[in-house]
């Protein structure tokens, strides 16, 4: 009978679909997942790169806010969240080029003037500075 076969045929394209539904839910949630360990390891990198190069008192504020319990869930680890830290690398341009024909003398007062300017804005904004050589 053609009702018969119709309705086997419903119920199959029925069952197809419903299977191929929880097939590309398990693949999406596969994928959410290896994107939160993805996150998680880019998260764990910058962390231990923040404890690297921050300096202690900078990296304190962040320690003091999770043991007052400021951040739920994250006791004795370190979190960046709450900071706003950047990096400034400078390169003065030309600053060999002009070096080469100044005497050493004025070379590091060019230097040392420049390094004020940098002090006094950090003063001016309250911006914590941590000074590399290298």
């Amino acid at each position: 009978d053609g009702r018969v076969c119709l309705r086997y045929f419903g119920q199959g394209l029925y069952l197809a679909i419903i299977f191929s539904q929880i097939l590309w839910l398990e693949y999406l949630q596969r994928l959410y997942f290896r994107s939160v360990a993805q996150a998680m390891k880019i998260r764990y990198f910058l962390e231990g790169l923040s404890r690297d190069l921050l300096p202690d008192h900078v990296l304190a504020v962040s320690l003091l806010k999770q043991e007052d319990g400021a951040i739920e869930g994250t006791e004795g680890f370190f979190s960046a969240d709450d900071l706003e830290v950047g990096h400034l690398f400078a390169d003065v341009a030309g600053f060999t080029k002009m070096c080469s024909s100044l005497p050493p003398e004025k070379a590091f007062i060019v230097i040392s003037e420049l390094f004020q300017e940098f002090d006094q804005l950090c003063h001016k904004w309250g911006v914590s500075k941590v000074e590399t050589i290298g």
